[in-house]
């Protein structure tokens, strides 16, 4: 029986934090310490659009869920979707998956796992509905000093009074992925992104956006016009966006750059980044779940 909850306490987040901490058992994002942990249930209490259910059994608890929606776009993502170690997988995911497709019918689910979470993978792949599984590297940046601007020459900040020129250069690439962030989105949410192009003769060939206004900032895309695929130019990009960060917030924790793929497809990348002091920190993959198909 799924039972929704309306106040957190010692039991559920306890029973989070001892998943979290392994990659097996996992959800995705990870988190990282007990008091983040806390802070996904704080907000709850904040938002309307944001629950908790759990399933238990004999007074045990079996399976946590936290997820939010956004009705506008029919979007519902899962903050926390753990499970037991000695629960039956499948059937308590089913449960729980498909309580949420029965209550958000016309929504696309979006369900994050580190790969180690192979229980998640197995049920995942296999299931009916499944639109796609999106697999990506995760990067980290940690600093400890402003991080130096490199050479600045074609390079602008992205902001209201020019986003318009930028836009169908971000939406060649940004419908093309089926991201989320389109430009229609993405300049709604310029007080938290920041988007730095590169320019030639006028003309833009590169970009770069990301959040920055975070503890733990994030690099969500990096395009580059085909016609100009150097290296050299991307480079620039992410070196301008780390000394941005490094500046505008020295409290920051560490920073996250996602590859499409997984280690063994951006080995080359990783390496590349690991040059501008990125460490690799694992991989993870994104189960999307389509409305339209039957569970």
């Amino acid at each position: 029986m799924i039972i929704p909850i309306n106040k957190s306490n010692d039991t559920f987040i306890d029973f989070a934090w001892r998943l979290s901490q392994r990659g097996e058992t996992a959800s995705y994002p990870r988190l990282a310490s007990y008091e983040a942990v806390e802070a996904v249930f704080e907000k709850l209490s904040l938002k309307d659009t944001a629950e908790m259910i759990i399933m238990e059994e004999d007074e045990h608890l079996q399976v946590l869920c936290v997820y939010f929606w956004i009705e506008a776009d029919r979007y519902l993502q899962t903050t926390l979707f753990l499970v037991s170690e000695g629960a039956d997988y499948r059937l308590v995911a089913d449960s729980m998956v498909n309580f949420l497709k029965d209550r958000f019918a016309t929504y696309t689910l979006y369900l994050g796992f580190p790969l180690d979470n192979q229980w998640a993978h197995s049920y995942f792949v296999k299931r009916s509905d499944l639109q796609y599984l999106d697999y990506n590297t995760v990067m980290q940046w940690k600093h400890s000093e402003a991080y130096p601007y490199p050479d600045q020459q074609g390079i602008e900040r992205v902001t209201e009074i020019n986003f318009e020129e930028y836009a169908p250069f971000h939406d060649r690439f940004a419908l093309e992925e089926g991201i989320y962030w389109t430009s229609e989105r993405l300049v709604k949410a310029l007080d938290r992104f920041v988007i730095f192009c590169l320019r030639r003769e006028g003309k833009i060939l590169a970009s770069l956006f990301g959040i920055y206004k975070s503890l733990n900032p994030e690099i969500f895309g990096i395009y580059v016009d085909p016609s100009e695929a150097d290296l050299a130019i991307e480079d620039r990009l992410l070196r301008t966006f780390l000394a941005f960060v490094s500046h505008q917030s020295p409290k920051m924790e560490c920073l996250y750059y996602f590859l499409e793929g997984d280690r063994d497809e951006n080995a080359a990348r990783i390496a590349r980044l690991e040059s501008l002091g990125f460490r690799w920190k694992e991989d993870y993959f994104l189960a999307v779940l389509d409305p339209e198909r039957p569970c």
